[in-house]
């Protein structure tokens, strides 16, 4: 420690003085004890021998610190007890020493940490205000008292943590307040407070409102006398008598000396500052400086006489800080009184809008001049005004006009053009020269150089130089190799010129810059490129002949010209083959891979990034999968500091990267692979998100969005968030949310109940959502309320979107609390049927038995969310005619299993069910049921009704009702392709027998999908022709004469068919349809009961066509019916102009070939129209191909069901899923079967008309 001078000292300092004094550099007591001996033992050594006399000695000084303790650092009751000390008794001193070496630490403690506190003041003080001073200050405050005996001992009951522990644990959180008020500036002093009090007229800031105002004395700049004399004229001269009576007037009003006064002795004090009465004294001078530090700008004057013809004028006093006090146009105000009733947090004004992400922007045109407004000065009047070369007359922030006596025109001609200019006249001349309104301006436009971006539009592209443009440029990067082509590919490649469009860019902070490029926009072309209309090799005319001209001396040869292609000036969107031929949605132009570049900041060079940083990317050389999508499938990419993060199609890579500027070198400064995998997972689902950086921690955040295995393929899928952070200091990649954090377990159902219980999956609920794409999810972190925002938007089979929202609270800095998940869906109620995770398997349970059941028939409700039916006929001659049966869901074993409707066959294999489909039914022996024969394969049945229907119901004055099915018809050509529902003469009954595809079949039945009224029963109707909706009467059954009367859907509203063989539409079984039943039921007034019972005449077979079909009680009048599919689109029509041409049925050879189409049947308007769409595969949109306004008004609660029919042609239905929306109502079963009156003899049934012969 080097000791303080001390030539000018005769003793040593005392112990407490060498501390204040001293330059400390240890904090130990012990430490400084020795020093301080030191210290004395140098100072003795250092003196001269004349002097050592007169010194003291050590321990007199020892002595008397103990003494300047005793005196400074005691208590009173202490000092009483050490007074009575004698401090030259060594027995006496051995008593009190302890005391005073415990005191003496607790002095050296004191001490130090204040010296501390000085040395660190100017720090200290520059956080005074900030959020960041506040939070020491309160760290500060708890550690001291956590480590203040004094202050734990108070509390002996109470559980205090030792600082060690709070530093662990203890967060401040410090909301920051903004103050949005804005009349803090450029106040008038003649305008009322009122005017700026924003309706407040009370509270200090409205009583102290004078205190921020400054009144300028003009005269106190011009003439200091003229402006003392002003001051008298607020205090009047009252002539009074020499008993100070005043002196009035007859009328009794006071008579006042009209004397000019300037002697300021004379003024009261409070004129005065520190009551002198002095000139440099006066409150007047000091308003003058207040104007002069205030003022945004300089102030002038013009004064004119009493003819307003002469005028003098000059500068009034000039700004000392204009820049400071910008908003001051007009008077110098100062902010001095806050006002509190306008404060904000962030949460309300947003994070951009506060002042360090603020500026003020001026406008100025690019030239203007001024003259004095001579006409309109007013005689006498001295007028004060802000520099006319910076501004003219205004408001500003005065809120009152305020005049000056020059007029200012501006001179826009440099940025806009003239009227001389024609359609031209007033657009922009040079955009690139003109500031933009933004309250900045950057380094480009002051420039007019851009100095940043991958490819520029300052680097050199022409490819050649010379006076005549004949020689090849940059020869030496690009030489000419004899008998070779000339490098201009090279050159373009280099220069990024291309269709292309850049994606991203961002830049490391070595300077270097990196751009990924997409196909983004489709390639345009001419309109003959895009008919294809041109040669594509110019070829020589042989025309040689003479053209005529005006004389025979201008007669000329024609120049052989070359074909080639010329544009009309027009482009269009072009059909050539192209990575995009439509113009992407933002989901997909971050799934399309780019081309990923990189320019060096030390030179012009543009390359891959894939080759420019290979010494960064060598360590995934073993890596083949992970090397490869670096190189082809860059999807996006971000650089955070030197940190760069590359998104491809299956991963996700964290580098540190290192650059060497002298040989231009990229490396590693990542020893180990950092990143994250989502290869072979299901892609439709898991995806990466949005890289979020914490810059306060300096640290990347990202997620990903997981599926559970269990029960993945059903509504009840558990999608839930993992959280990543990267610490961009400790190079580390870390788990901080996901599976793994919320439970130890690792078995696949104990997991998933995890996830359930969090809220990540539907399972235990009554929503039948059943999401099968999801978007990248996008994760924040709000840094004030400690918490993450994860979100995500899915689709489901019909593309209706949803949006998944979890909040992850960590407050606590160490754990993450799943604190809300919600789940925002499009309608009220959403049915998805499909089969995934269907029936049980060897790990997960069956969910079949959560959405589907049987009918419940008779007057008890549905139980489950959907049911399956179906109607097959069946007869034994033996015993009496049977009827047609009807509807069971249940499958029993198939040993011995008794006959059952054909409804639906699940194929576990492919995750469809098929409709109308089962295995082979076989008669067993005479008079017995028939059996399913083992291992045979799953086919349609002919003479065949199946059904799923919807068992909520929907009401259509609230909400639209949208059915959706996404199915495929198609006809096997190789092997068996359907069961014939056929008559064993032997047996007498019916049996299924595997039918092969030929030819003079041609395919049969079709789809329909319908709403009837919930207020009746559901049972099967019609088969073939009738699509399951109308009523049938005809054939059941192949080679026999057995027929049946079939009643239509009980209470239907609509139907609409799918018609495969063209039917629907026509009177072909006895179908009704042209009118209805006279009958009135005013219990059920919904319908229009109008007309008899009928049959349609209309026997026209439309094929590959829509029917719609109105309800039961109108006998299902056919409304409408389309033209055929394949002839989409139809032109004459703008609704239907865009609609693609589609062939619902197809022949194939194999399953795997199999085309789906998803169809759309919605009731809009509030029941009163009818609307069929079909998905366009290309496109992703759904296009209309039938729509029809109803008359009638619906039922108030609707079910709906779709149906597959066939006849003794068959058709294969297979299904993917079957979707319903709508808003859900109630409703109760109160009937028996109909309220109708039967089309046949009964409530339901079936005729059954026999003849064996």
């Amino acid at each position: 420690m080097a000791n303080k001078s001390t030539d000018k000292l005769t003793d040593p300092l005392s112990y407490i003085d060498w501390l204040q004094q001293g330059n400390i550099d240890t904090t130990v007591e012990s430490d400084l004890f020795v020093q301080y001996s030191n210290y004395v033992r140098n100072f003795y050594q250092s003196s001269n021998d004349e002097k050592s006399s007169n010194r003291q000695s050590v321990a007199d000084i020892y002595k008397a610190l103990l003494k300047d303790i005793t005196l400074r650092y005691s208590t009173v009751d202490e000092q009483r007890f050490l007074s009575n000390i004698n401090y030259d008794d060594p027995a006496e001193l051995d008593i009190i020493i302890p005391y005073f070496a415990k005191k003496l630490k607790q002095v050296t403690q004191y001490l130090v940490t204040k010296r501390q506190d000085v040395q660190f003041s100017k720090i200290k003080s520059s956080f005074k205000g900030s959020e960041l001073g506040v939070k020491k200050a309160i760290t500060d405050t708890i550690y001291a008292l956590l480590g203040d005996k004094d202050f734990t001992q108070k509390y002996p009951r109470t559980q205090i943590p030792t600082v060690s522990a709070a530093i662990e644990n203890v967060t401040i959180s410090v909301n920051t307040l903004y103050d949005t008020y804005q009349n803090y500036f450029d106040l008038d002093p003649s305008t009322d407070k009122a005017t700026y009090s924003q309706g407040v007229s009370s509270g200090y800031h409205y009583d102290q409102f004078g205190s921020n105002v400054n009144p300028v004395s003009e005269l106190a700049f011009i003439d200091i006398q003229s402006a003392i004399t002003s001051l008298f004229e607020e205090l009047p001269q009252i002539l009074t008598t020499a008993c100070s009576d005043d002196v009035t007037s007859s009328l009794n009003l006071d008579l006042l000396i009209n004397i000019p006064r300037s002697n300021i002795s004379e003024l009261p004090y409070n004129y005065f500052v520190d009551a002198t009465k002095t000139l440099d004294n006066l409150i007047l001078q000091y308003d003058k400086k207040l104007s002069e530090k205030y003022a945004g700008t300089s102030t002038y004057y013009l004064s004119t006489d009493s003819t307003a013809t002469y005028y003098v004028s000059g500068l009034l006093y000039e700004a000392s800080n204009s820049s400071a006090n910008i908003l001051n146009r007009y008077f110098p105000s100062v902010a001095s009184v806050p006002n509190t009733n306008n404060l904000s947090d962030l949460k309300d004004i947003g994070g951009f809008f506060i002042p360090t992400k603020l500026g003020i922007l001026n406008y100025s045109a690019p030239v203007f001049t001024y003259k004095l407004d001579t006409a309109n000065l007013l005689p006498n009047t001295l007028y004060v005004f802000p520099d006319p070369d910076q501004y003219g007359a205004g408001r500003g922030n005065t809120k009152t006009d305020q005049s000056s006596p020059y007029k200012h025109t501006d001179d826009i001609s440099p940025i806009k053009t003239g009227t001389g200019n024609g359609e031209q006249a007033g657009d922009i001349t040079n955009a690139s020269k003109i500031q933009k309104m933004w309250p900045y301006q950057s380094t480009e436009e002051s420039l007019q150089l851009h100095s940043t971006g991958v490819s520029r539009s300052t680097d050199n592209i022409d490819f050649w130089t010379g006076d005549a443009k004949d020689v090849w440029s940059n020869s030496d990067i690009y030489p000419i190799l004899a008998q070779q082509d000339l490098p201009v590919q090279s050159k373009l490649d280099d220069l990024l010129i291309s269709d292309n469009t850049l994606y991203q860019w961002r830049t490391d902070i070595y300077g270097n810059e990196y751009g990924l490029y997409k196909a983004l926009h489709p390639s345009r072309t001419t309109t003959n490129q895009t008919a294809g209309n041109y040669t594509t090799a110019a070829t020589q005319s042989t025309d040689t002949t003479l053209a005529s001209g005006l004389s025979s001396l201008l007669n000329k040869q024609n120049v052989n010209y070359f074909d080639f292609q010329a544009s009309a000036h027009t482009t269009e969107y072009s059909s050539t083959p192209s990575p995009v031929s439509n113009e992407t949605t933002a989901y997909d132009k971050h799934d399309q891979y780019g081309n990923w570049y990189v320019r060096n900041s030390m030179s012009t060079v543009i390359g891959p990034v894939s080759s420019a940083l290979s010494g960064v990317f060598v360590k995934y050389t073993q890596l083949t999968d992970v090397m490869s999508e670096i190189n082809y499938k860059i999807k996006n990419f971000d650089i955070i500091k030197d940190v760069v993060i590359i998104e491809t199609d299956n991963f996700l890579i964290f580098e540190k990267i290192k650059y060497n500027a002298e040989t231009e070198v990229y490396t590693s400064d990542i020893g180990q692979r950092l990143y994250i995998s989502l290869s072979g997972s299901n892609r439709a689902l898991e995806n990466f998100s949005n890289i979020w950086y914490n810059d306060v921690e300096d640290v990347i955040y990202v997620a990903t969005l997981l599926v559970h295995p269990y029960l993945s393929g059903s509504n009840y899928k558990a999608l839930y968030p993992r959280v990543y952070e990267y610490d961009i200091a400790k190079k580390d990649l870390r788990d901080i949310y996901s599976l793994a954090t919320l439970t130890t377990a690792t078995d696949i159902g104990t997991t998933f109940d995890t996830l359930c219980a969090a809220g990540y999956s539907l399972y235990g609920t009554t929503q039948q959502i059943n999401i099968t794409s999801a978007a990248r999810p996008n994760i924040c972190f709000n840094r004030l309320d400690k918490k993450f925002l994860i979100s995500y938007t899915g689709q489901d089979p019909a593309n209706k979107v949803y949006t998944a929202v979890t909040y992850l609270d960590t407050k606590t800095g160490k754990t993450f609390d799943t604190s809300v998940i919600r789940m925002f869906k499009p309608v009220n109620s959403i049915s998805n049927y499909h089969i995934d995770n269907f029936t049980a398997t060897s790990n997960q349970p069956s969910i079949s038995a959560d959405i589907e059941g049987i009918l419940n028939r008779t007057n008890t409700s549905e139980t489950h969310r959907f049911s399956v039916d179906g109607l097959v006929s069946e007869i034994d001659t033996f015993g009496p005619i049977k009827q047609i049966v009807y509807g069971s869901a249940t499958e029993p074993s198939l040993s011995g299993r008794p006959v059952n409707p054909v409804t639906r066959h699940i194929d576990t294999a492919s995750g469809n069910f098929l409709l109308g489909h089962d295995i082979q039914q076989k008669i067993a022996s005479t008079g017995e049921l028939p059996t399913y024969v083992d291992n045979s394969p799953a086919l349609p049945y002919t003479h065949n009704s199946s059904y799923v229907i919807d068992n909520t119901g929907l009401d259509p004055l609230v909400q639209d009702i949208e059915a959706y099915i996404d199915v495929a018809f198609y006809t096997l050509t190789d092997g068996n392709s359907a069961y014939t529902h056929t008559l064993n003469t032997t047996e007498s009954a019916f049996e299924a027998l595997p039918t092969k595809y030929s030819g003079t079949r041609a395919p049969g039945g079709g789809l329909s999908i319908f709403l009837f009224d919930t207020s009746y029963e559901f049972y099967p109707a019609g088969i073939g022709s009738a699509l399951g909706y109308t009523n049938y009467t005809g054939a059941m059954g192949d080679n026999y004469s057995f027929t049946a009367d079939v009643n239509g859907i009980r209470g239907g509203y609509i139907g609409v068919g799918f018609d495969i063989e063209g039917n629907f539409g026509n009177s072909t079984d006895s179908k009704t349809g042209t009118t209805g039943i006279t009958a009135y039921d005013p219990g059920h007034g919904s319908f229009p009961y109008i007309g008899t019972v009928g049959t349609c005449p209309d026997t026209t077979v439309s094929p590959n066509t829509l029917t719609l079909r109105s309800s039961e009680i109108s006998s299902y009048r056919v409304l409408t019916t389309t033209s055929n599919l394949s002839n989409y689109p139809v032109v004459s029509d703008e609704e239907y102009d865009a609609s693609p041409a589609v062939t619902l049925h197809e022949y194939v050879s194999s399953r795997d070939d199999i085309t789906f189409h998803k169809l759309k049947v919605a009731l809009q308007n509030g029941g009163k129209r009818v609307k069929a769409e079909i998905l366009d595969a290309t496109t992703g949109k759904f296009y209309p191909y039938m729509t029809y306004d109803l008359t009638s008004i619906p039922p108030t609660s609707l079910r709906v069901g779709v149906s597959f029919a066939t006849s003794d042609r068959f058709t294969n239905c297979e299904i993917k899923t079957f979707n319903v929306y709508g808003t859900a109502k109630e409703y109760f079963k109160d009937r028996t079967v109909s309220k109708f009156e039967p089309l046949s003899s009964a409530a339901f049934s079936v005729s059954a008309h026999s003849n064996f012969c």
